[in-house]
């Protein structure tokens, strides 16, 4: 940490203690929500919120990343198990524990071979579109739990029939510890606030002791649940202990079945916490990085694995928590790791009197924000493309299935930026007059140069744009018979991989069959260290200006036959 014990003593451990009580008390009732969520006893949840915090602690970089059971992943776990086709509780404690450990291998994995950047090529249309129909989906798988009744299957399309065919057998008691638990949780908040002295509620105490809702909303409504009995479903024994491993052929044949879901979870776990970790570090001044927080998220995973866990990830509710009761240092996720631990001795015992429609209603109200549609309507007005990718990530999620969608959303970013790259934007330029500036000849009055053709393209030349540029250049080429030089402006080019570069010696070629020269300007300083290496400047027809300025004057008359134009608008 860079400070000695004895100051770290003096001046933060105070408040890493007093995060740590806070955390914690969101923590547990969430970690038990998403036991449920994931169809895993409720100790799975407890599990993979203790080792994991520590595992992150030792490893990450973030001072407020709170790491345990999520929403999106919980279902995703959920997901996997079923589509595995793990029946029993002992081989889905199992075959999470499998899951997670595959994870955590493929994040720690990822992390030494530097692939953080990979996270990059999901885009955020994508990812939006996943996580909003994902809480979709979260809302209707806990609603049999809210009103009662038994439904099986995890498909949404065939829960909302279930759930409306199911309508006469609600069990009105529960739904009515469900009523109890949402009404709770909206009303608690400015309750407890209230309770602040008033001098004090803009403070650290007006801010967190409303935090501590959820749990307050379940010690009334598990007093009510046993006070009413009348058949209620409730958590059930929580069992300390690690889960019963499989053989060694079991374990084998589970991750053989669970490998891609894996790879997708991890993709989701890594993004997501990133992401949080990015937010909230500009606010603490810590630098973060990607391969780092790679291998810590896949430690995360390893220890929730190996501690009867499940898969685990950064959570931004707990983190925003951490980060408002001041978090100084990662000890507070090993603290927090401490009393969860505490708690799992102490309150076992209580923790099997919780109403499942508690807890459903907790997932529910924690996930409803992340329903919300009103993102749409200004990417569709300004990416039609990105909005289409969103809509059908979203309705993938909903009628695929969770991972299917996921796995449809994943193959559309990596479409979509093919789709874009392979079509960079190309410009005609000339020169504005009176001056040392060349615009597009679309959007400026421009001077042009019959016998001269100046092309920008912006963006490098690899295998996926090549063809399109050289049609491009041949095409612009033709049309007008009396160019005799064509240059191409590079000043937008960081890289020519092999297939640009063949590329480029086909239009030197083509446009010499023309009675054309084919030159370059602008060209960085790396890619001409990498043209060198080759023969082409050699090749070359014409000649390599430092300025698309000099190769006019060189090239052109420089005024002379200039033919002025001009179109609506502006920009480069």
């Amino acid at each position: 940490m860079g400070k000695t014990w004895g100051s770290y003593l003096k001046l933060e451990a105070g408040q890493d203690l007093v995060a740590s009580v806070v955390i914690t008390i969101l923590l547990i009732p969430q970690s038990l929500a998403y036991a449920q969520l994931a169809g895993l006893p409720p100790e799975t949840g407890i599990f993979a919120s203790i080792l994991p915090l520590v595992a992150y602690a030792l490893i990450g970089r973030s001072s407020v990343l709170a790491v345990g059971p999520v929403a999106i992943v919980s279902l995703m776990t959920a997901a996997a198990l079923e589509t595995a086709g793990i029946e029993g509780v002992a081989n889905q404690v199992a075959a999470a524990g499998i899951l997670a450990g595959i994870v955590g291998t493929t994040l720690v994995v990822a992390g030494f071979l530097r692939l953080g950047f990979l996270a990059n090529y999901l885009s955020q249309p994508v990812v939006h579109g996943f996580i909003i129909s994902s809480s979709i989906v979260i809302f209707i798988s806990q609603l049999k739990y809210v009103i009662g009744v038994s439904i099986v299957s995890r498909d949404p399309l065939t829960q909302i029939g279930a759930l409306l065919t199911s309508v006469p057998s609600i069990h009105w008691t529960t739904a009515l510890i469900g009523v109890a638990t949402l009404v709770l949780l909206f009303a608690l908040p400015p309750v407890l606030k209230a309770m602040v002295p008033a001098r004090f509620r803009d403070g650290l105490a007006g801010v967190l002791l409303p935090r501590i809702a959820p749990l307050v909303a379940i010690l009334i409504t598990s007093l009510a649940a046993f006070w009413i009995g009348n058949g209620i479903a409730l958590t059930g024994e929580v069992a300390v202990g690690l889960p019963q491993l499989p053989s060694p052929e079991g374990a084998v044949g589970m991750a053989r079945e669970l490998w891609l879901s894996a790879a997708l979870i991890a993709l989701i776990a890594f993004t997501e916490s990133h992401a949080v970790a990015k937010s909230f570090a500009a606010k603490k001044r810590e630098a973060i990085g990607a391969n780092r927080e790679l291998v810590a998220i896949g430690a995360a995973n390893l220890a929730s694995a190996v501690s009867g866990g499940f898969p685990v990830a950064g959570g931004f509710a707990r983190t925003a928590v951490s980060f408002a009761a001041g978090a100084a240092t990662r000890a507070a996720g090993a603290m927090t790791a401490g009393l969860i631990a505490i708690s799992l001795i102490l309150l076992t015992d209580l923790y099997a009197y919780i109403p499942k429609a508690t807890l459903a209603v907790i997932i529910i109200f924690s996930i409803s924000k992340m329903i919300d549609f009103g993102e749409f309507k200004p990417l569709w007005k300004y990416s039609r493309l990105d909005a289409v990718a969103y809509a059908l990530t979203a309705f993938g999620v909903i009628v695929l299935g969770v991972e299917m969608g996921l796995l449809f959303g994943v193959v559309l970013s990596v479409a979509v930026f093919f789709g874009r790259a392979s079509h960079p934007h190309i410009a005609e330029v000339g020169r504005i007059p009176g001056s040392e500036h060349f615009r597009n000849r679309l959007r400026h009055r421009v001077d042009l140069s019959d016998p001269l053709l100046l092309i920008r393209i912006d963006e490098s030349l690899y295998f996926a744009n090549a063809q399109y540029l050289e049609s491009q250049i041949m095409r612009r080429a033709i049309e007008r018979p009396h160019v005799k030089d064509v240059v191409l402006i590079a000043s937008a080019v960081n890289e020519i991989d092999w297939s640009g570069l063949e590329m480029l010696r086909r239009v030197n070629t083509e446009l010499q069959a023309l009675g054309v020269q084919f030159h370059l300007a602008e060209v960085k300083g790396p890619v001409m260290d990498r043209l060198e290496h080759s023969n082409f400047l050699d090749e070359l027809t014409g000649e390599v200006f430092l300025s698309t300025s000099l190769a006019e004057k060189t090239l052109g008359p420089n005024g002379r036959g200039a033919v002025p134009q001009m179109a609506e608008g502006a920009g480069i």
